[in-house]
């Protein structure tokens, strides 16, 4: 596609991203962040309700339809911190924040994750923070801890548990039956705001949890 928009000068192309829009989103980070001389235009008027309808606001509200806002890039100092499931959803304006930032840089976002990441077990946090907006967000999930038969089912493909993904690709495909048993802990998301990348955000959120478990 990228080599037919080449062809011309002006190309209009559409798509819906704003929500659980997955197929949009992707091809807003995957494809348009590759063309050379890239212009967003967003509709604001909607086309299939009224504007201002009530209903919307209500399931925007609910599933967190939330775009983050603009944001300019300062000099102030960015702390990394851990929060916990029940720390986070506690603060419904860090969660809306949080939970926006992450759906923007990931084209797969679905209701079940804000489900999941609200009361999923296993699940933890971490974030940084510039003058109290979070700017940097850090997803994991626990994974392992599967008892010796399970594993070696996993092993032998006969046995797919939900979760543990990498405690499963090294035992299927990497051939080490006692990967499973093992205790980890995965990153299932990770995302800066695009005006701080390049600054080591993301290092040091990862460096943060990894000195805590080590700890």
């Amino acid at each position: 596609m990228q080599q037919l928009v080449s062809y011309f000068h002006r190309v209009l192309l559409t798509t819906t991203v704003q929500g659980y829009e997955g197929s949009g989103r992707g091809f807003l980070l995957k494809f348009c962040a590759g063309l050379p001389a890239f212009r967003s235009l967003s509709l604001q008027q909607p086309m299939r309700w009224a504007q201002d309808d009530s209903l919307e606001r209500v399931i925007n509200n609910a599933l967190l339809f939330n775009e983050l806002p603009e944001w300019q890039a300062t000099k102030q100092e960015i702390s990394v911190s851990q929060v916990e499931q029940r720390e986070l959803c506690a603060d419904p304006q860090r969660l809306r924040r949080f939970y926006a930032l992450l759906s923007s840089a990931h084209y797969r976002t679905s209701p079940l994750d804000l489900r999941r990441l609200m009361d999923a077990p296993g699940m933890h946090f971490a974030l940084a923070q510039m003058a109290q907006e979070v700017v940097g967000a850090l997803w994991l999930v626990d994974e392992g801890g599967l008892n010796a038969e399970l594993a070696h089912g996993v092993w032998a493909g006969r046995r797919r548990p939900r979760g543990n993904l990498v405690a499963q690709s090294l035992a299927a495909h990497g051939g080490q039956w006692w990967a499973p048993m093992l205790h980890s802990r995965r990153i299932t998301r990770i995302a800066v705001l695009p005006a701080l990348r390049r600054q080591g955000i993301a290092r040091r959120l990862i460096a943060q949890q990894r000195q805590q478990v080590q700890g």
